[in-house]
């Protein structure tokens, strides 16, 4: 059984984790660009982003590699 360190650095929850912040300022500029229309659009767009940041970031990495 893997051990807590090796889960915590799997490829997918590292991607999450960066995919976060990276995520945020996207959705931050969005929110900003459409006039800042609601909260519920900017949790909205926060959750998108880091729905394609997080497939984006696997594919960077395996690429590194």
């Amino acid at each position: 059984m893997p051990s807590f360190r090796e889960k915590w650095n799997s490829p997918l929850n590292q991607a999450a984790l960066w995919g976060l912040p990276v995520a945020l300022v996207a959705s931050s500029v969005l929110w900003i660009v459409l006039g800042r229309p609601s909260f519920a659009v900017f949790l909205t767009l926060a959750v998108v982003a880091w729905g394609l940041a997080i497939p984006s970031l696997l594919v960077i990495r395996k690429l590194q590699k």
